[in-house]
């Protein structure tokens, strides 16, 4: 995470992923890692706008206000930590989810932004 915070953004990728995800059961680690990743971006209010403003193409301009949602997994032991942060006025994107894709070992692989669309 420190990576993050000194601007490395080569873990980034400005896509929706397309594999199957499910509510993440609450396990001992998972919830530490949870809890970890949740102080780190509270002490670090615009990190995850910082790293949404990287896709090229987006409806609005992004706040810095993003709420933790609940984790998911991906079935093969991998936590992905959920972000959104909504448009100040959406037209027809409602904002942006930032998925951070953590491995068994609990080390961060990949992140995933992209824009989520109205409901």
């Amino acid at each position: 995470m420190k990576d993050l915070q000194a601007g490395d953004r080569s873990l980034a990728a400005y896509y929706q992923p397309s594999f199957r995800l499910a509510v993440a059961s609450s396990d001992k680690a998972g919830s530490q890692l949870i809890e970890q990743a949740n102080r780190f971006f509270a002490g670090h209010p615009g990190l995850l706008a910082d790293i949404a403003n990287g896709m090229k193409h987006r409806e609005r301009e992004i706040t810095d206000d993003f709420a933790p949602r609940p984790a998911l997994a991906d079935g093969q032991g991998n936590l992905l930590l959920v972000y959104f942060g909504q448009y100040q006025s959406p037209l027809i994107m409602a904002g942006v989810k930032v998925l951070f894709l953590f491995d068994k070992n609990g080390d961060l692989a990949k992140i995933f932004v992209y824009e989520v669309p109205l409901e």
